[in-house]
């Protein structure tokens, strides 16, 4: 699940790189986001369908996050990275659980970010807490 992985799959299909990151995050075998950012905030997602709907990433791009450090130049696509989860979402116990990010610019404003979980334990006790509130 990182950006290398799209850019193979898309040399292979003959489709952008934006078209194989969602259908690899729609049909691939980790739970994960694909995230398009722009100027800091956020212009649209889609999440996989392993992914709680609990989960909805910040509107603006934090500074915690490699897209936000590719958005302002002061990285170009470093690879994937762990970062804190409460980087990219509003969840109250985000901040207990890390995920991999992988960002790439792709065009002059815009950074188009995949985020996935390694550990899948993470996103069941979330899911959890979700129908915790629903009680």
């Amino acid at each position: 699940m990182t950006f290398a992985t799209v850019r193979q799959m898309a040399e292979m299909f003959q489709t952008s790189l934006t078209a194989t990151a969602i259908r690899l995050v729609e049909f691939g075998s980790f739970p994960a986001m694909v995230v398009c950012s722009e100027a800091e905030r956020r212009r649209w997602f889609k999440r996989g369908p392993d992914v709680p709907g609990v989960l909805w990433p910040h509107e603006r791009v934090s500074p915690m996050t490699m897209a936000y450090e590719v958005l302002k130049g002061q990285a170009t696509s470093p690879g994937p990275t762990d970062v804190s989860a409460d980087a990219w979402f509003e969840h109250r116990d985000a901040r207990r659980y890390a995920i991999r990010e992988d960002s790439i610019r792709i065009t002059d404003d815009l950074v188009l970010t995949l985020l996935w979980w390694k550990d899948e334990s993470q996103l069941l006790e979330l899911e959890g807490d979700e129908n915790d509130d629903e009680d």
